[in-house]
This record gives structure tokens, C-alpha cells and sequence, in this order.
């Protein structure tokens, strides 16, 4: 039972002892030679097991494909940032219905652009990029 009581009491010390971290990116998707509009944009803190993952933010790309999106976390270990995007660009058969499922392609942020505190540092600039190509790892999600 004591080292119940000390493990807690280690746990609530390292937990009062989280910062908030912040990170931003900004950039513009393609498909071809067009704009990729309405896609969802979402900022996510990789976690550990058994901690689940945590959704910092979502936005749409605008009518340019341009996005900019930023999330704060408070954590005592560094936040692991990873940009999700979920779009039909190039989106082949039965997968294209609307409603159905959507490309899921993810990046990881380097850690150079995290924050202290809840404001944007160093925004990461992914620049613009053409979703049409399928890319490594990339998954889908089904509705």
C-alpha cells in the first residue's frame, strides 16, 4: 500500500509539472493542376499506449487549397505532432461515392516547431503539395 501511495503521489507531481506546447503549419494542397478544396485538416499529438491520441485542431483547406492550422497541448513529455489530411483527390472506384471514404495521408511535424506556452513559435511551412500521387503509408477512412 506505501508504494501505491508514493507511485500516485510521483505520478500527480510529474502531471502538475506538464507545460503547454504549441505547435502551427500552414500550406497549400493540390490535386493536379487544381486547387484541392474542402479537404479536412487535422493536428493530432501522437500519444502512447495507453494514453489515446489527441485531436489539437481540424480546419478545410480554402478555395485556393491553402490551410493554416495550429493546437496546444499540455503535456510533461514533448508533444509529437502529426498533421492528418482526409481527401477524394485521384480517388479510384467505389471509393470515390460520396460519403464512402476519403485518402488519409499523415506527416510528421519535426519537433523543431513546438512551443512552450499557447502561442506559435516557428510556423512549419509544408509549402504546396500535390495529393494526387499516392504516397508512402497512406491509408483511407470509411464513413
Amino acid at each position: 500500500m506505501h508504494t501505491l501511495t508514493i507511485l500516485l503521489l510521483s505520478s500527480l507531481a510529474l502531471m502538475a509539472q506538464a507545460s503547454h506546447q504549441t505547435v502551427g503549419v500552414r500550406g497549400t494542397f493540390m490535386c493536379g493542376d487544381k486547387p484541392l478544396v474542402d479537404a479536412e485538416v487535422s493536428l493530432w499529438d501522437r500519444d502512447r499506449w495507453p494514453d489515446a491520441d489527441d485531436r489539437l485542431s481540424t480546419v478545410h483547406t480554402d478555395k485556393n487549397g491553402h490551410f493554416e492550422i495550429f493546437g496546444t497541448d499540455d503535456e510533461w513529455l514533448s508533444i509529437e505532432p502529426v498533421l492528418k489530411i482526409y481527401h477524394r483527390c485521384n480517388n479510384k472506384g467505389w471509393f470515390n461515392l460520396p460519403g464512402v471514404c476519403k485518402r488519409k495521408n499523415s506527416f510528421e511535424i519535426p519537433t523543431s516547431y513546438i512551443n512552450k506556452g499557447q502561442q506559435v513559435g516557428k510556423w512549419y511551412e509544408m509549402g504546396t503539395m500535390n495529393m494526387e500521387a499516392k504516397h508512402k503509408d497512406e491509408d483511407s477512412k470509411c464513413t
